[in-house]
């Protein structure tokens, strides 16, 4: 317990929103292990954890009401496999079920990659040590987000 008082204040104070976020998440952690591990665990498992990001999604959709505007979520895939196989695959439907749930649009970029390196997202990586999207990676996020937005409702585009 004395461990968790310092991020339970310090995520109480924080002016970032990603900063609370991430240090309630680390609080409300139920497992240590692998960072597959931690995700499946909270996502799949851990009631406190979950109730953290959907609290996180409730407020998202309260501001987007809030000033009028389509709050709009990108699902970003881990790249380490683009097939049926991959791990993530059903924590990005619950998060996209509940983001649909609250009134927002999704956009899921994961069947962009698929077509472009089913069995190679490496060649979608930074380099062989860095698993985060290089150019292309990027590219195919970019693709698939402004495919989805282009096809939000009108009044999604009106200026005020």
């Amino acid at each position: 317990a004395k461990f968790y008082w310092p991020l339970v204040r310090a995520a109480e104070s924080s002016p970032s929103y990603l900063h609370r976020f991430f240090l309630h998440w680390l609080i409300t952690r139920k497992s240590a292990g692998t960072e597959h591990e931690v995700l499946v665990e909270n996502f799949t498992k851990n009631p406190a954890a979950w109730e953290t990001f959907a609290r996180g999604l409730d407020r998202f959709a309260a501001v987007s009401r809030e000033h009028g505007v389509c709050g709009h979520v990108l699902i970003h895939p881990h790249f380490e496999q683009f097939d049926a196989s991959h791990p993530y695959l059903p924590i990005y439907e619950r998060v996209r079920k509940a983001a649909i749930e609250r009134g927002l649009t999704v956009t899921q970029p994961f069947q962009y990659m698929v077509g472009h390196a089913p069995k190679r997202a490496k060649a979608l990586w930074v380099n062989l040590f860095d698993p985060h999207p290089n150019r292309r990676g990027h590219e195919l996020l970019a693709e698939a987000l402004h495919d989805d937005l282009r096809a939000l409702p009108a009044e999604c585009w009106k200026l005020e």
